[in-house]
């Protein structure tokens, strides 16, 4: 495994005006972190979330399974699991001030900041994650073989994306968020 990586706030990403919406939308929302973190076991839809989660990552996890790569990773919102499963961290996530909350929370997690074209060609986890990144992502068949390009042989992928066939897309106008169909998804 790499060393672990440091985070420059200062290094810009490859400009992307839809990906630089989101990088504006999250670091703004970092500040916020602390206290939703603090009211996070109020929230019935978190937890049911996050029991979700847990439940595919045990059905899924390879045996003898050591690391995760979480794309998109923010404040580190699973790694209090990936602690309790005993799986090395490696995070990656755009926003500078997101990643801070999640280095402050979690000092032993191997976190870079950038886009998965920035982490290093030698990373490979067991276990990759991504969850609420493609819908801002533009190219969605590179964005999945390098996701599969991370992944140890036999390792396994969960990822999250919004639905097509849900209520919101008719609601949220947000010309920012893609929603996919279970077709173009497979």
């Amino acid at each position: 495994m790499p060393e672990k990586h440091t985070i420059d706030p200062r290094r810009p990403s490859r400009p992307n005006r839809l990906e630089d919406y989101w990088r504006e939308r999250f670091d703004q929302s970092a500040a916020l972190a602390d206290d939703a973190a603090r009211n996070i076991g109020r929230s019935y839809g978190h937890a049911v979330r996050r029991a979700v989660f847990l439940e595919l990552i045990e059905r899924h996890l390879p045996a003898g399974a050591r690391s995760v790569l979480d794309i998109g990773c923010g404040s580190g919102t699973y790694f209090d699991i990936y602690d309790k499963l005993g799986l090395e961290i490696h995070g990656l996530d755009f926003s500078a001030a997101q990643l801070e909350q999640a280095q402050r929370r979690h000092p032993h997690a191997h976190l870079i900041r950038g886009e998965l074209a920035d982490a290093p060609p030698e990373l490979r986890a067991d276990l990759i994650v991504c969850i609420g990144v493609v819908q801002v992502v533009t190219d969605l068949e590179d964005f999945i073989a390098r996701m599969a390009a991370h992944a140890q042989p036999g390792g396994r992928v969960i990822l999250s994306c919004l639905n097509r066939l849900s209520i919101w897309p008719g609601r949220l106008l947000d010309p920012h968020l893609r929603f996919f169909s279970r077709g173009e998804m497979t």
